[in-house]
């Protein structure tokens, strides 16, 4: 049996039977034979039985000396060793027992996590990408590294302005983690957006846990009189109610995949529900246009806790990021064993 150590350093050879060298049958139970000198790019023989090879003979080893030698093999597992002054050599027929062969190929490395386009950790109210800073007029606290809405909204919020370039008006992930308090309402239990103003001309992205669902809509360029144009909407249930965003901290994560209009939603690292998300009648006009952050806009305001007049998500807010790409299950994995580490 012939074995090659991973670095392609040593090659090790196992007791062969059958082996001949001009038809006289050779019984080879050297352990090692030779290793691999980086610098001259050959194989240098080492010892055979314990002995020295440059001592070693036919009569005494059943193999020549070949310490000046080179070797080749076949395509199969014929091994030649020749020896370069006389040109002597031993040729020998390796057979591997079934199911043997070569060493697989070591494992691809996983693809490289997507880098989130903006994140507040809330060590600070300044993310960590681009040092936006979410303003804070309601001296709102941070504890633990929490952002604290203990008091109904509208007006108890946080907003940051973000350049225009740093959102996509296509496909998009947003991923938090929060946890719910009832001292309010049970009705409205978390609110992300980037729309203020009459909730009849809303455009841009809404995310907001009603009850223990995830409605979610991005707006797209609004109709001649100004109204809304939602051009992708879904509401999820929460797979396992309540005590998910009560009980702990939920990891929630929403992508909307721009190419085939499919919102999904992840809960807890795991798949919660992924739906056709493309509001009937949307044109493909409409569509090229993407999600809509205002006329002439050259920013787009990310609140917390506010949507149009509504403000009623209270909550602990520990972490926001927003990823101008689809995020795949095994990213959101990684995100969340994250979390939790």
């Amino acid at each position: 049996m012939f074995l090659r150590k991973g670095d392609g350093s040593t090659i090790l050879f196992k007791p062969l039977n059958g082996a001949t060298y001009n038809d006289t049958p050779l019984s080879i139970t050297y352990k090692q034979i030779f290793t691999y000198d980086a610098d001259t790019r050959g194989y240098v023989f080492e010892h055979f039985e314990g002995a020295d090879l440059t001592t070693a003979d036919l009569t005494e080893s059943g193999v020549i000396p070949v310490e000046d030698g080179d070797w080749s093999y076949g395509p199969n597992t014929e091994y030649e060793i020749k020896n370069n002054g006389n040109q002597e050599y031993i040729k020998i027929t390796v057979t591997s027992p079934p199911g043997l062969g070569p060493p697989p190929p070591p494992p691809s490395p996983p693809p490289p996590i997507t880098l989130p386009s903006i994140h507040w950790d809330f060590k600070t109210l300044y993310d960590n990408q681009t040092a936006a800073e979410f303003t804070n007029p309601y001296n709102i606290q941070i504890v633990d590294e929490k952002v604290v809405i203990d008091q109904a909204g509208p007006d108890y919020y946080l907003k940051a302005n973000i350049p225009i370039e740093l959102v996509s008006p296509f496909s998009k992930s947003l991923m938090f983690r929060f946890k719910s308090s009832t001292a309010f309402t049970n009705v409205a239990n978390f609110v992300f957006s980037t729309y203020e103003g009459d909730a009849r001309d809303n455009y841009g992205i809404m995310i907001r846990v009603i009850y223990d669902n995830i409605q979610i809509e991005f707006g797209g360029k609004t109709d001649p009189k100004g109204r809304s144009n939602t051009l992708h909407s879904a509401y999820h249930p929460i797979t396992g109610g309540y005590p998910i965003i009560y009980d702990n901290y939920c990891h929630m994560v929403v992508v909307l995949n721009h190419t085939n209009n499919f919102i999904t939603t992840y809960i807890n690292g795991v798949l919660n529900a992924s739906t056709d998300a493309l509001i009937t009648g949307t044109s493909q006009a409409e569509l090229d246009i993407g999600t809509f952050y205002g006329n002439g806009a050259t920013i787009v305001p990310f609140f917390i806790n506010k949507y149009a007049t509504f403000g009623e998500g209270t909550a602990l807010y520990d972490d926001v990021k927003f990823f101008n790409s689809v995020l795949t299950q095994e990213e959101v994995t990684h995100y969340y064993n994250e979390s939790i580490a």
